[in-house]
């Protein structure tokens, strides 16, 4: 792995929306799509969101003041999970036992390769993953050092090596030039990390990952990501290979805060998202409303929806919006189902 590195670098109400958005057109399409409602966690088995299905599916779970994506790789029983944790805070804060029936409901099982990617040593971006994943993952990647974690952690990374399990840990500034296998999928799924240990903070220091799925659907997961991070990614990117600005779905970064240069303008106008998910509860008045208010202008339009973000020293703004803007607090599980045609769709289920 470090060859190819360049040192210095999840109570639902089923809402029954599904949005198929043409990678090559800016125009949206609405369909209904109806899912099977199971109170108070969502069944979604014996629809196209299971692992082995031909497409790609990021699910982004309601876990309150944390941050939970889990990557379902087409064609292959396989998972990459980016993050798993939350502090908690929020109505409908999903707790491990419900993200464990969740993930049976998705096919996932004992012979399942799962990938797991810790963004950044916060806990609320890690402190579930030891109770869920009690077995051998098949890889780990992790920004930061060991003692940065918390005991429970630290324990987890011990046991999974003692299992065999490779650990790859990121303590200096890198980014990745080729393709990083264990975060992508065998068929046509590549990933590349874009930063990671870069700059002053925990945050700034997050795992900034890419991927894409035939050169026509792209994601990135961005961690807590502050200008730091976006500063090295914008003077890094050429050769990572990526081109910023064909991203269909991003992660806000920092759950939508606006501190320390989290989502900024550039960085907004430069990935200019179709759509933009933040994960987030009541903590700390995420996301944000100054950043939100930026992927309002660079995202596709949409069908009238919700949504509350956070002011300094004010109540909580509702803002009533047709663009695909959506955070977890308000609009519950967010999926997003790409196919190998380019095209893709995406359901929030609230």
């Amino acid at each position: 792995m470090s060859g190819n590195l360049n040192h210095h670098k999840r109570r639902l109400s089923i809402v029954c929306l599904s949005l198929l958005i043409s990678a090559c057109s800016t125009s949206l399409k609405v369909d209904t799509h109806h899912l099977e409602k199971s109170d108070p966690t969502p069944s979604i088995k014996n629809t196209s969101f299971v692992t082995n299905s031909p497409n790609l599916i990021i699910h982004t779970l309601p876990v309150g003041a944390g941050n939970c994506q889990i990557m379902s790789c087409p064609n292959e029983d396989k998972i990459v999970v980016f993050d798993c944790g939350s502090t908690g805070s929020a109505e409908q804060s999903w707790n491990v036992s419900k993200i464990q029936e969740y993930l049976r409901d998705i096919g996932v099982q004992t012979s399942t390769r799962i990938t797991v990617s810790i963004s950044h040593p916060d806990a609320d971006h890690y402190n579930f993953i030891p109770d869920l994943f009690t077995q051998p993952v098949s890889s780990i990647y992790a920004s930061g050092d060991t003692h940065e974690y918390s005991q429970a952690m630290r324990n987890w990374f011990t046991t999974q090596s003692q299992n065999g399990v490779r650990i790859q840990r990121f303590t200096e500034p890198q980014h990745s030039t080729e393709n990083v296998p264990d975060l992508g999928c065998k068929n046509n799924v590549w990933s590349r990390i874009l930063a990671v240990a870069v700059g002053s903070s925990k945050n700034a220091r997050s795992m900034v990952v890419a991927i894409g799925f035939n050169h026509a659907f792209q994601a990135i997961f961005t961690g807590d990501m502050t200008d730091e991070t976006e500063q090295y990614i914008a003077d890094n990117l050429s050769s990572t290979g990526v081109i910023i600005s064909k991203t269909n779905f991003i992660t806000g970064a920092h759950h939508g805060a606006s501190t320390h240069g989290s989502n900024s303008a550039q960085w907004v106008k430069d990935n200019h998202a179709d759509v933009a998910v933040f994960s987030s509860g009541t903590r700390h008045n995420h996301p944000r409303c100054l950043a939100t208010e930026k992927y309002e202008v660079t995202s596709m339009k949409t069908v009238n929806h919700t949504y509350t973000c956070g002011n300094a020293n004010a109540p909580r703004s509702t803002i009533q919006t047709d663009r695909a803007v959506f955070g977890t607090l308000d609009n519950g599980l967010l999926l997003i189902e790409a196919s190998p045609t380019g095209g893709f769709k995406f359901h929030p289920q609230r």
